[in-house]
């Protein structure tokens, strides 16, 4: 009778340390599952940083290039608003540099406008850049606690029948 209950006990404790053996060993694997696809998520983050911050220089460069041409056109207006009264007038190439003046403001606008929702959207990249980055290493640290855990409490443990 006591025989069969300490064979009964052993066979109990052999069946739940194998239950949590396979648990903990199933959270190991999804947490490397994980911290794969947050690292593959962290990979195209940075793609994009990386994209966003070429795009960012070439509106800046844009911008400048218009400004650049603007001042040239405003150059144009202010040298003809010089010129003696009797050769003052309102001529079709004075016309021609007003609309220029009007036509690389508003483009300057709208580039100013893409640049200004393109900080945005770097902004929130970096804050996800950085948000992945912490669950990354929060999700190291869990996997090397459970493989120390797994390793020396369930590989190590021994029943011995008598």
């Amino acid at each position: 009778m006591l025989n069969s209950m300490l064979e009964q006990m052993d066979a109990d404790i052999r069946r739940q340390n194998q239950a949590a053996g396979n648990v903990l060993e199933q959270n190991i694997q999804d947490n490397k599952s994980a911290k794969e696809q947050m690292e593959d998520s962290l990979a195209k983050v940075l793609a994009d940083i990386d994209s966003q911050d070429r795009n960012m220089v070439s509106l800046k460069i844009a911008i400048e290039v218009k400004k650049g041409l603007i001042s040239v056109a405003q150059t144009q207006l202010a040298v003809r608003s010089q010129r003696p009264r009797k050769e003052l007038c309102h001529d079709p190439a004075q016309v021609q540099l007003l609309a220029e003046v009007q036509e690389h403001s508003a483009y300057i606008k709208r580039l100013s406008g893409y640049l200004s929702q393109a900080d945005m959207e770097l902004q929130a990249l970096n804050r996800t850049q950085l948000f992945l980055e912490q669950k990354i290493q929060d999700k190291s640290l869990s996997l090397d606690i459970d493989q120390a855990i797994y390793v020396q409490l369930f590989q190590t443990i021994a029943v011995y029948t008598f």
